[in-house]
């Protein structure tokens, strides 16, 4: 419940610990972290199985979106400042498989690594993304 008020609904950690508190179950927001990064382990092979069939779309859709992150820990040395959130939707068949990454790559980085997990007898996908232009 806790990833999904997080994750699902976009409830800070501290405004869920400010409730909790106010029904007498105080639940720190870094408890909270830590419950749902455990629960993060033991569901990390979904979601590399999940990137792994994405990758096996015909169509694929990619779009970033610049958000602002509080604390990020960069590689050392890296140039960048840009923070995104890409969106990767795969059709697959008839399933629409949605991945979101959130970090210092693009789109077009992140299309890349799902990509490395391809089958090498599949044809190139088509590949859809926004182009954004000033004044439009």
């Amino acid at each position: 419940m806790i990833a999904l008020l997080k994750y699902g609904t976009g409830v800070p950690f501290e405004r869920l610990q400010r409730l909790q508190q106010q029904l007498g179950m105080p639940l720190p927001a870094t408890t909270q972290w830590e419950r749902v990064e455990a629960v993060g382990r033991l569901i990390r092979a979904a979601l590399e199985e999940l990137i792994r069939q994405a990758a096996q779309g015909s169509v694929l859709h990619n779009d970033d979106t610049g958000m602002r992150i509080l604390r990020l820990a960069r590689e050392p040395g890296d140039k960048r400042t840009g923070t995104f959130t890409s969106g990767v939707i795969s059709i697959v068949g008839a399933w629409k498989i949605a991945l979101y990454f959130t970090g210092w790559k693009h789109a077009g980085e992140n299309i890349g690594e799902v990509l490395k997990q391809r089958a090498g007898e599949l044809p190139a996908p088509i590949q859809m993304c926004l182009i954004r232009t000033r004044g439009f």
